[in-house]
């Protein structure tokens, strides 16, 4: 269906409500059976079976999505089977699935364009050789988005080899990086502005960079042919700046007046010739001393991990069954400084005011053991999430 985000996948499964966010939807706003959807802070996001929130237990907002051109399904979880994976699965989970290795050697190439510079460029390689499998991917889009001064550049980058070391054993490896510039605003309009010119956003000094690097490693082992155990260590590395002015609201037959001839001819040159009702406002940059001036969230994570997971097929009641067993380790920091900078809307260095940092350790597991009477299939499953803060 080749589409533009991953929200325009999840808007057709049922009980899964999703509110647009700016450019492309680079920080989902995903709703399971009416959670919070904000940031999709109560639902569980994963990439390949791994957490892809920035930190899924201290801020499981999420502010890294995998662009949609990587994924090849998409899996939504709702019920019991939830415990199965990971932390904050109160709700549901989603778990974005992306191509393995082709079996033969295979170079894709995509190209795509369209209104307000949207551009799609992907450019893959992969193939299998005797035992030994590897993908090669990169994407890069820019999308100058729905309003003014909203535009978006992302970057993604990865790697995947498959290896086959022996007849029971098998090694996966997997590496990714993407990187996001982003003019992020939001709060740039009002139900007048909006009315008026709906692509209109004056707040041209906001600024949203990213940078995400991701690792799996993954070992599977099957000593019988009823059983086998797999081990993954996962870690990531998450880095943002969110530069954004800082604001006020003002009638808009007082715009001119309050920030001044020059940034009105600038910005808001628009409302020239208008007519102004007593309940129309308009979002400006707030003026102090003559300038507008910014402030920066600069957010820092790391996440490591790892899972252990048995698999056992054993026969009662003259059925096969089948026993699956996991145990976590997980450990995030979370490093969280605010700064104001008063001297330019421009700057991009300023006083720090809050310089706070998080700790985090947990253990967590499940038993799950899928009976077979008969025609009747019956489940059972145990859960035991143990986190600790510091």
């Amino acid at each position: 269906i080749n589409p533009l985000s991953a929200e325009e996948v999840l808007r057709t499964v049922p009980g899964v409500n999703i509110v647009g966010d700016m450019g492309l939807s680079n920080r989902p706003n995903i709703s399971i059976r009416g959670s919070w959807g904000r940031r999709s802070k109560k639902v569980l996001l994963m990439e390949d079976g791994t957490p892809s929130a920035p930190a899924p237990y201290i801020a499981p907002g999420a502010y890294y999505n995998p662009v949609s051109d990587r994924i090849t399904s998409i899996e939504v979880y709702k019920g019991a089977d939830m415990l199965r994976y990971g932390p904050n699965n109160m709700y549901g989970a989603v778990n974005y699935i992306t191509a393995l290795p082709p079996q033969k050697p295979e170079l894709r190439v995509k190209l795509i364009g369209g209104q307000r510079n949207y551009q799609t460029a992907l450019l893959s390689y992969g193939g299998t050789w005797n035992n030994l499998g590897a993908l090669v991917e990169g994407v890069y889009k820019k999308f100058d988005g729905f309003t003014d001064n909203s535009s978006v550049e992302v970057l993604n980058l990865n790697a995947k080899i498959f290896a086959k070391l022996s007849e029971n054993q098998s090694l996966y490896f997997k590496v990714s990086g993407q990187f996001e510039d982003n003019q992020a605003s939001l709060s740039s309009q009002t139900p007048f502005t909006f009315e008026t010119d709906p692509t209109q956003n004056p707040l041209d000094a906001d600024q949203f960079t990213m940078r995400r690097y991701g690792l799996d490693i993954i070992h599977k082992w099957l000593p019988k042919k009823n059983i086998s155990f797999i081990s993954k260590i996962y870690a990531s590395d998450f880095e943002r700046d969110w530069w954004r002015q800082i604001t006020t609201k003002v009638k808009s037959s007082e715009v001119r007046n309050y920030v001044g001839d020059a940034i009105f001819n600038d910005r808001y040159s628009y409302l020239n010739g208008l007519d102004f009702d007593e309940e129309d406002y308009v979002i400006v940059g707030r003026v102090l001393n003559g300038r507008e001036s910014t402030t920066d969230s600069r957010w820092t994570y790391t996440v490591s991990g790892f899972k252990e997971t048995m698999n056992l097929d054993w026969e009662a009641f003259g059925q096969e069954q089948h026993l699956e067993a996991t145990v976590n380790l997980h450990r995030e920091t979370f490093k969280d400084r605010f700064l104001v900078a008063d001297s330019s809307r421009w700057a991009r260095n300023g006083t720090t005011t809050k310089d706070l940092w998080y700790r985090l350790w947990s253990v967590n597991g499940f038993v799950r053991n899928e009976f077979t009477l008969g025609n009747v299939p019956t489940r059972f499953i145990g859960s035991c999430p143990k986190p600790e803060h510091k």
